[in-house]
Formats: C-alpha cells, structure tokens, sequence
C-alpha cells in the first residue's frame, strides 16, 4: 500500500478485491506477489474471499541508467553526477538524476533546484532544473535535518524513487551513489539493469585504494565499470608529475591495460560556469568496454 501498487480497493459482503499495479509486465515475482496478497488479506477477520487482479502501467523508459560511485566521501562523486548530466542534457539527450545519497543529499544544491516535486494520485513528479529532472531526498529535509536509518528503510526509498516517480521517457538516468559499498548499492544493482558505471577518485593513494573496492563491488554484481574519473587532479599537481598520480599509476598497471586516458572536454564548468583547468579533472574509460545490459529499462 505504501508504494502505491493497490489500487481499486473493493468490498462486497466478506469478499475483498483490490488491483496490483505494476511497473512492468514481465515482473519475475508477479504471482508470488499475487498470492502473498491474498494469503495477507485472507487472514483479516470477516474476509471470506479475496480477489486480486495484477496489471502493469508502464510509465517511461530508461535507455541508459548510469551510477557515478566512490569509495570514499569528498572526492566530488556529486559535483562529477550533476555536471555529467548537464553535459549529458546540453547535446540534446533526454536526462535525469537520481539523488541516492539519502545521508547526505546534495543535488538539489549543486543544481540550484528549489521548485519541489509535485506529488499526484500516479506517483511523484520529479522537480525539473536546467532541462535536468531530479529526484532526492533532499527536497523532503529541512536543512538542520538529518537520516538515522536502517538498511530496510534505504532500500524503500530506493525502490521509490525507481517505481513511484514519473521519469517518462530518458536517454540517461545518472544516479549519484553514496560513498562506500553498501545498501544502496545492492538495491540499485539488483533492482534494474545498468549500463555501466562510473568511479570516482582523486589522485592520492588513500582515495584511489578505497576507490578499488567500489570497482570490485560492481564486478562482483556483474555491472560494467565504464572508466575512473579522477577529480581535483589540480590539487596533486604541486605535489608530484601526473605520471605519478595514483590513478594514472593504477590504470595503467592493468595487464592488460584495462584503461586509456580519454580527453576531458573542454568549455564551462556546469557548476560554477567557469573554465575548468585543464589538469582539473582526467577520465579513465575502460579500454575494450564489456558489453553493456542489452535492453531498455522500465521505471516509473
């Protein structure tokens, strides 16, 4: 009931019917769920019968669904997700972004996005900045607010923001993960396909060594890693020649070599509109890329 998939609610002398809607119709547990609904309902007193109806509304398609990780906090993985997706959204594609750091969701402030999302009968109309649609825990907080939950109430939230809010149709969902490899993490990967995924790292040692433990975490769930981007590139440059810089060191270590530098584009900042330094920020693209989940995901 909570997540919005009853609907139709009916009660005739003893007997009780109710719809289950869906978000799409080849959902693997359909009739498991039919029959633990009935098996709920029928356990109620004064319930004689129980007729449950299961549908699928499919609400929009996501071609590309896309995570942007790290390892550790404070690398930029959500300034890296929210330019991503204005980069993304400036050649034409169809963009939103998915604000799971539900400890500390920052999206809403990097994008400048105070207009809230419209709640409806439906599901959740996502807020809209910059051509870019967003979802995040942060619009629902006050700014003195903070999250103290279980990995059960990460997961719903999650799910929520899979299957109650109205994407429509997208090119490109980014999801802006949580530092680490947790919860979040395994719902994302077992609830949807996904095209691939981004690491975030900067160049010391201590970031990239956590950095690796979200690259194994979504090789063992089977997901591309896409590249590794290395941000704040700039911060090292004094320290030691960019030949030395632990990603660079650590990609290039790959036998055979896993990842090649690609070039960063040029032009603004999206964030801050100014021009970014040319040693700011390296990207890492895997060098002969997996074959990505084949298909088009369906989300709400």
């Amino acid at each position: 009931m909570s997540l919005g998939f009853v609907k139709d609610v009916r009660v005739s002398d003893s007997t009780v019917g109710f719809t289950i809607e869906l978000t799409t119709p080849a959902c693997p547990v359909r009739e498991r769920m039919r029959q633990q609904a009935r098996e709920a309902v029928a356990a109620l007193p004064g319930v004689g019968g129980v007729d449950v109806t299961m549908t699928a509304r499919v609400r929009g398609s996501v071609k590309n669904v896309i995570p942007v990780a790290s390892g550790k906090g404070g690398v930029g993985k959500s300034t890296v997700s929210a330019n991503l997706a204005l980069a993304l959204a400036s050649t034409g594609a169809s963009v939103g972004i998915m604000d799971a750091d539900v400890y500390g969701p920052t999206i809403p402030t990097l994008m400048n996005a105070h207009t809230l999302p419209k709640p409806r009968v439906e599901g959740t109309v996502p807020a809209e900045q910059y051509g870019v649609k967003i979802i995040s825990m942060g619009f629902f907080l006050r700014e003195d607010d903070a999250i103290i939950w279980r990995g059960p109430m990460l997961h719903k939230t999650i799910q929520h923001f899979l299957g109650n809010v109205l994407w429509g149709d997208l090119d490109y969902l980014i999801v802006d993960l949580p530092p680490g490899t947790g919860d979040v993490q395994l719902t994302l990967c077992q609830a949807i396909p996904l095209t691939g995924a981004a690491v975030v790292s900067t160049p010391q040692d201590v970031a990239l060594k956590v950095a690796q433990k979200a690259i194994a975490m979504f090789n063992q769930l089977n997901t591309p890693v896409l590249g590794i981007i290395e941000n704040m590139a700039s911060q090292a440059a004094h320290a030691a020649p960019p030949s030395a810089w632990a990603c660079r060191s650590w990609a290039r270590s790959r036998s055979p070599p896993r990842f090649e530098p690609a070039p960063t584009p040029g032009g603004r900042s999206y964030s801050t509109g100014r021009p970014p330094s040319p040693r700011h920020t390296s990207v890492w693209r895997r060098s002969s890329p997996r074959r990505s989940a084949s298909g088009t995901c369906s989300a709400s």
